[in-house]
């Protein structure tokens, strides 16, 4: 279920919306664990099931501006109010988190078809039935370049550049607790060439392709 109310700013610069939301999923999937004995040793289970119901109640803010010829900006920010009913260990629990998230791209024309950008995304804390997720930022830069008459596009990409993509999830019940911590290897450094043999597109499917690429990031590259 969802109900949203959303006003948007357009200038020939780009856009600035607001929307404002309420979300709410019944017979959420959730993830359970637990701690058992069975034929008399100890097991630590994990399961999956449809047993929970969650809202959220936020509000999230969007821009894509171009600020210069050669910079475009695209940030997002969302605060809200998020909410999970469920039964663990016969107990109807109810937990509820405000927390936000952002992510945000900013993108540079450079000389000889060459653009780089850098973008990234935070998510903050949340709760579970059994716990909580902690927060977590992660950063990434590309570096695109075209030539042979934008026949051969190269471009180099590096994923969580400060080595910050740490996951952390801690869950407890009456008999075990858990702390669960992942890092990731970081950071990732690929190269994706990417040659045209016939470029058969118009020039005006050319110029919108230019400008999706200009709103939305440079997702080839990433």
């Amino acid at each position: 279920n969802a109900f949203e109310v959303n006003y948007q700013y357009t200038h020939k610069r780009g856009f600035i919306s607001l929307e404002t939301y309420f979300r709410g999923t019944n017979d959420k999937i959730t993830r359970l664990s637990g701690y058992d004995t069975i034929a008399g040793r100890p097991v630590f289970t994990s399961t999956t099931m449809n047993a929970n119901k969650d809202n959220s109640l936020g509000i999230e803010l969007m821009t894509n501006w171009e600020l210069a010829r050669w910079w475009q900006l695209n940030v997002t920010g969302n605060f809200f109010r998020y909410q999970l009913n469920g039964q663990v260990e016969g107990d109807e629990v109810k937990s509820v988190t405000t927390s936000w998230r952002t992510n945000f791209s900013s993108t540079f024309k450079l000389k000889w078809d060459t653009r780089f950008q850098f973008s990234g995304f935070y998510n903050g804390p949340s709760n579970t039935l059994q716990g909580k997720r902690e927060g977590f930022f992660v950063a990434n830069v590309a570096l695109r370049k075209e030539m042979l008459k934008k026949q051969l596009t190269v471009s180099i990409n590096a994923r969580d550049i400060f080595s910050t993509g740490v996951f952390t999830n801690i869950s407890e019940g009456s008999n075990f607790y858990t702390y669960n911590k992942g890092r990731r290897e970081s950071p990732v450094v690929t190269l994706n060439l990417t040659f045209r043999i016939n470029n058969y597109r118009q020039a005006a499917n050319r110029q919108q392709d230019d400008r999706d690429s200009d709103a939305g990031g440079m997702d080839e590259m990433m």
